[in-house]
């Protein structure tokens, strides 16, 4: 019998996943639409208004391996998505639908965690401070993190920026009392949170982005949390900051074309 799919409330499915996340598929599960697989399985579909409009975004199989039901299933999913797949290297059933399917798969944005035991001892940044957004702050903080685009880690309007700062987890780089950068760490599950950063367009080729993040990663260890960091393929400065701050890579994404409507 083939496998039966149906919409289901997002607080009724019982998700597989387990942290770290990529903060980005977060925000699209939370707004998404479930759907149930067959008695246990599920897919989640990302909303149009998102990074990965109306991909398929999270799929758990009531069973790995049947190829009939695969093959069905390839068709019910392009029926309720855009026909594309996201899925990272942790979801396991995602990646065997999509190699037994054949679909052709392409490579996304790596996660990376920080890791206290190799951290890089960082030369000083002599006059610049790191410090907890002020309310006088806040304006400058704001057009500096919704200054790039959202694919690239930007945020998308200053409402997100208030809402971090009224959960303290707005932070700024001080040159002399002058903003030099901003920062925000969102709180994830399992004690994570990622970090999205932004520096002042001369203020850059300092190492301050790094060092920056060092501060920030140092802070966050010190209350039990874990920060972690993605980035988009066209974003090597990001990259660059990971690798020299020995971050360790906990999860790659990638995605895969089911099919088009």
């Amino acid at each position: 019998m083939a496998w039966k799919i149906a919409p289901i409330k997002l607080s009724e499915i019982k998700r597989r996943k387990t942290p770290p996340f990529y903060d980005f598929i977060e925000h699209s599960v939370a707004r998404g639409q479930a759907y149930r697989i067959g008695d246990d399985g599920y897919f989640i579909v990302a909303p149009e208004v998102s990074l990965m409009p109306r991909f398929v975004i999270e799929l758990v199989l009531p069973e790995k391996a049947v190829i009939d039901e695969y093959q069905k299933l390839t068709f019910d999913l392009v029926e309720r998505s855009s026909g594309m797949l996201w899925f990272d290297s942790t979801d396991y059933d995602s990646y065997d639908f999509a190699w037994r399917m054949r679909l052709p798969i392409r490579a996304g944005s790596p996660l990376f965690a920080w890791n206290h035991e190799s951290r890089p001892k960082l030369p000083a940044m002599a006059g610049y401070k790191v410090e907890l957004a002020a309310a006088s702050d806040k304006n400058e903080a704001s057009n500096l993190l919704t200054s790039f685009p959202q694919h690239r880690g930007g945020k998308s309007d200053k409402s997100i920026i208030d809402f971090h700062f009224d959960q303290k987890q707005l932070y700024v780089v001080k040159n002399n009392s002058h903003i030099a950068g901003a920062a925000i760490l969102e709180d994830q599950v399992g004690n994570y949170a990622s970090i999205t950063v932004s520096i002042k367009q001369n203020e850059m080729n300092k190492g301050l982005a790094t060092w920056f993040a060092s501060e920030l990663g140092q802070e966050l260890w010190k209350k039990g949390k874990t920060l972690i960091a993605g980035m988009s393929s066209d974003v090597p400065a990001s990259l660059h900051a990971v690798l020299k701050l020995n971050m360790r890579l906990v999860r790659q994404s990638f995605t895969a074309m089911i099919g088009s409507i």
